[in-house]
């Protein structure tokens, strides 16, 4: 059976199970047992889970990952300002992955939604930025935030 799970989509190691936690559908991301997989793989496809992020960030010693407030770009509204606030995940290939906590199409709107996720999980750093950003985001972009 174990065969029949791929390689974990973090690390390219011998999935041990697959992810069932519930979005919009159930996610079925293949893993393997190591924790700093599954804390990743929280970070970009359950960034919302911050409670269970917080847990296993505080189990591995590991430093919280920062939050970068920004605006994203929307091609198909050119009016509308949107508002995002995301971790900021170091990227393998070079630069970082800006997930989503939350959107919203006010600044004080935003911050009060991430006030509110953030009320039970690790103190960590919020950086403000007013660039439009998608979610890649090459690292000479950012390096001022995060000096």
């Amino acid at each position: 059976m174990e065969q029949a799970l791929g390689k974990c989509m973090v690390c390219g190691e011998q999935a041990t199970f697959t992810c069932k936690k519930a979005g919009s559908l159930n996610c079925w991301t293949t893993l393997c047992d190591r924790d700093l997989c599954k804390l990743l793989h929280l970070y970009i496809a359950h960034p919302n889970l911050i409670a269970e992020i917080s847990k296993l960030e505080n189990e591995l010693k590991v430093e919280p990952v920062k939050i970068l407030v920004g605006k994203i770009n929307q091609p198909s509204i050119t009016d509308v300002v949107i508002y995002k606030a995301g971790f900021l995940i170091p990227y393998e290939g070079g630069g970082f992955l800006w997930t989503t906590l939350c959107v919203h199409e006010t600044l004080s709107g935003l911050e009060e939604d991430l006030e509110g996720k953030l009320k039970d999980a690790n103190e960590r750093e919020v950086m403000y930025t007013d660039q439009f950003f998608n979610s890649k985001i090459p690292s000479g972009l950012i390096e001022g935030l995060i000096s």
